[in-house]
């Protein structure tokens, strides 16, 4: 029997001890984030057991592998959750079936079943919340550590082709999270627009 408990404090004690101080978004604060959100799904959805313990430990283990890289991290998160997972208990149908919901969040988000829809909303969550604009400033922070942007305006054009191209594959997100992502997005569009206007001044 898999020993969910032991997994989510051996991850949650590696995340906070290993990960780099430079991922500013990427850190512990985010797993437990969509954590916390994946357990409302589960909640929400009445969901099983078995489904709970796949969608509830792929959340815990999904950016696992920023503790040993940066770009393709969820192939390397994938590697250690078939590493560490049978060390508490879980079968190899299990263990892959987490990996299929760890490899669904890579952007662009591509979820084949239910499960994968769920982790996918559930680690883009802050999209349509009342912080987006503080944790997104945090993304910032790190993609310029990263060398992935260099300039704010890049950032927000970034951003806005984002929420403008992102969609919500649940409908507990869809009808509670996009609202709100409609209002961040305006408001992107238009702190955008007044960059664009001061770099032709």
């Amino acid at each position: 029997m898999a020993e969910f408990e032991n997994a989510k404090k051996y991850i949650l004690e590696e995340l906070g001890g290993k990960l780099p101080e430079n991922l500013t978004y990427h850190g512990l604060w985010h797993t437990k984030n969509v954590y916390k959100a994946a357990c409302d799904f589960s909640v929400y959805y009445n969901l099983n057991p078995d489904e709970r313990l796949i969608l509830e430990t792929a959340s815990l283990y999904h950016d696992a592998g920023f503790l040993n890289v940066y770009r393709n991290h969820e192939e390397a998160g994938c590697i250690i959750a078939a590493e560490i997972l049978p060390k508490f208990g879980y079968e190899i149908p299990v263990i892959e079936q987490i990996q299929e919901l760890i490899m669904a969040t890579k952007i662009p988000q591509s979820p084949k079943q239910f499960l994968s829809e769920l982790i996918c909303d559930a680690d883009l969550d802050y999209l349509g919340g009342s912080d987006y604009d503080r944790i997104a400033s945090l993304l910032f922070d790190e993609f310029r550590e990263y060398h992935i942007v260099t300039t704010e305006l890049q950032w927000f054009e970034m951003q806005a082709g984002f929420l403008e191209s992102h969609t919500f594959f649940s409908e507990f997100s869809r009808t509670h999270r996009d609202p709100k992502k409609k209002e961040n997005l305006v408001r992107v569009q238009m702190h955008l627009e007044k960059l664009r206007n001061n770099g032709k001044a």
